[in-house]
Order: C-alpha cells, then sequence, then structure tokens
C-alpha cells in the first residue's frame, strides 16, 4: 500500500497548481512593494517641501529679530540696555518683544508728571484714611500756594493728589511744570506757603517703581546685593537699576517644605520696570511672573479695621 501512495505522488500533476499560487502570491507582493515605494517617496517629498517652507520662516525671523535690534540700539528710550540685548537678540528671537514701545512711553509719560513728598504733619493722619472732602480740600489749599508760587510764570495746575504711604503724589498738567516744581526747593516753599510749616520737613522723594514677582524660589536672597546684581545681569538690566527687593511675607510665616514665594522689587526707572513686566524675566533657571503692584486698603479679617492685617491683630476675638 505505501508503495502504491508512492508511486501516485511521484507521477501526478501537481505541478501547475502550484506555479499558479506561486504567480498570484508574487504579483500580490510585487504591488504592495509597488504601493509602499509610491507612500515612502510622497512622504518624503511632502516633508521636505515642509521643511524648506520652515527654513525659509526661520530665516525672515532672523532678519527680522536682526531689525529689531538695529531698532532697539537706535532707540533713545533704550540705550542703557540695548547693548546687552544685542547679544542675545540673535539666539533668543523672544528677546526682540520685551518692550512694547507704546507702553513704555505711556508709563514714561506719565510719570513725569508726578511729584512725590513727604505729607505734611498738618495733614497726615496716623491711620492713613482720609475722606474724600479731606483730599479736594488739601488740593485746593497747594494750588493756591502753587498760584502764589508762580509769580508770573507760566501758569501750572495740579490735575491729580493721592496719599499714598510714602507721601503725597501730586500730577500736574505737563512734565515741565513738575520739573519745574522739584527745582531750587519750591515743593518745599509750596508746603510752607500752604501750612506754615518748615522747609526742612517736606523732602521730594525720589520715585521708585515697585513690582510683585510672583513664585520666585526661597533659595534666593533678596536682600543680598549680589543677588540684585545677578538679576540684572541675567535680564540685560542696567547696572544698579534694581534698587532693593525684599519678600512679600515674612519668611518666618512660610510653611514646612515651601519652595516658592512672591518678592517685591523696587526698580529705578519705568523702563526697567516695563522691561521686567513684558519679560521673559528670569531669577537663577526659573522663569518668573512680574506684575504691577497694585495697592489695597488693609482690612484686618478678625476685627475689621482698615489699618493692618489679621497677622498683626491684636484683638482678642472676631468682630463680624
Amino acid at each position: 500500500m505505501l508503495k502504491a501512495f508512492s508511486f501516485v505522488l511521484k507521477t501526478a500533476a501537481v505541478d501547475p497548481l502550484l506555479e499558479s499560487f506561486n504567480k498570484t502570491a508574487t504579483a500580490k507582493l510585487d504591488s504592495l512593494v509597488d504601493a509602499t515605494k509610491l507612500k515612502l517617496s510622497q512622504t518624503i517629498e511632502s516633508t521636505t517641501k515642509h521643511l524648506d517652507a520652515v527654513s525659509l520662516k526661520y530665516s525672515e525671523l532672523t532678519i527680522s529679530a536682526s531689525g529689531a535690534v538695529a531698532a532697539l540700539k537706535a532707540a533713545p528710550v533704550h540705550q542703557l540696555y540695548s547693548q546687552a540685548l544685542a547679544s542675545n537678540a540673535c539666539t533668543k528671537l523672544s528677546q526682540s518683544l520685551i518692550l512694547d514701545d507704546a507702553k513704555a512711553i505711556n508709563i514714561v509719560n506719565a510719570r513725569e508728571r508726578l511729584v512725590l513728598f513727604n505729607t505734611p504733619s498738618a495733614v497726615a493722619k496716623e491711620r492713613g484714611m482720609y475722606t474724600r472732602d479731606d483730599i479736594n480740600a488739601y488740593k485746593d489749599t497747594l494750588d493756591v500756594a502753587l498760584e502764589k508760587l508762580m509769580d508770573g510764570a507760566s501758569k501750572k495746575q495740579i490735575v491729580g493728589l493721592r496719599i499714598i504711604r510714602t507721601g503725597t503724589l501730586l500730577e500736574l498738567d505737563s512734565a515741565k511744570s513738575a520739573k519745574w516744581l522739584k527745582e531750587n526747593n519750591r515743593c518745599a516753599e509750596m508746603v510752607k506757603e500752604a501750612y506754615t510749616s518748615r522747609e526742612e520737613e517736606t523732602k521730594v522723594i525720589p520715585r521708585t517703581h515697585e513690582l510683585m514677582v510672583r513664585f520666585v524660589p526661597v533659595d534666593f536672597d533678596p536682600h543680598e546685593e549680589e543677588s540684585l546684581r545677578s538679576v540684572e545681569l541675567e535680564n540685560g538690566l542696567p547696572p544698579h537699576s534694581i534698587i532693593s527687593a525684599s519678600w512679600i511675607k515674612d519668611s518666618s510665616r512660610r510653611y514646612e517644605g515651601q519652595r516658592y514665594a512672591n518678592v517685591k522689587i523696587n526698580c529705578a526707572s519705568p523702563e526697567v520696570a516695563n522691561r521686567m513686566i513684558l519679560g521673559p524675566t528670569r531669577i537663577g533657571n526659573h522663569s518668573i511672573k512680574v506684575q504691577k503692584e497694585h495697592w489695597l486698603v488693609p482690612i484686618c479679617a478678625k476685627c475689621s479695621h482698615h489699618d493692618h492685617f489679621l497677622a498683626a491683630c491684636k484683638a482678642e476675638r472676631f468682630t463680624c
């Protein structure tokens, strides 16, 4: 029986079936390979086009950055630190966006009209709370004294007055008027004329620009002079443009394991303050957010008084 089966295998005509199967399978595989090659070549061609477009855009951005650096160096507002920015602008394209000229100029113009001096003792209140009538009466008195002080000079006018934590902030009608009032001790003479106080009691206070810096690593020491200079160097700021810095909340009140806290920074000029606000600004290896500090009336959550916060409250119990 085995011999018969062996004879059948040797003589049976199965070759045509195998040959047909091989041809069909080979044709299918060839078509699949051709389709894969075509798809791959199309993908490579599309990728090459995209890379060419990206390269072209990058070249355009580099040219734009170079133009921005040239304009920045020519702008008088930024002469102090244009050289520091120019060295980094080609490698960091975002540096060309750090200054919004319109905002910077608006801040500068507004600041130039302001005069800050210590509030006369006849006006100052212990708790620092003033009514609208108090402010209006104070402004009217200074207006009368200013008119007497001008003595034939071009008319100057006080357009706004605020009593802030550091003193009295006057806004005059122009930057020229503010400059005139600061010169030759005229501000002290005006206050003396209004309240018969001694001239040495009134001093024009150099204006600083307070910023709040959020999420600063706690290993940063704002009280160290070297730390402030390193921040200036790292961000391309003029030397000694940061006057001082301090933690907003006392470090003794931090919770265990706290890694970040907020810092208050005083800048010497509005240009530097605007530069830090618009960013990017870094401290160490951290990118930080800087914003203008807004003063709020202190309200105690325990006794509801308006001259202190809860941490300094001496009341024995909470009051609604």
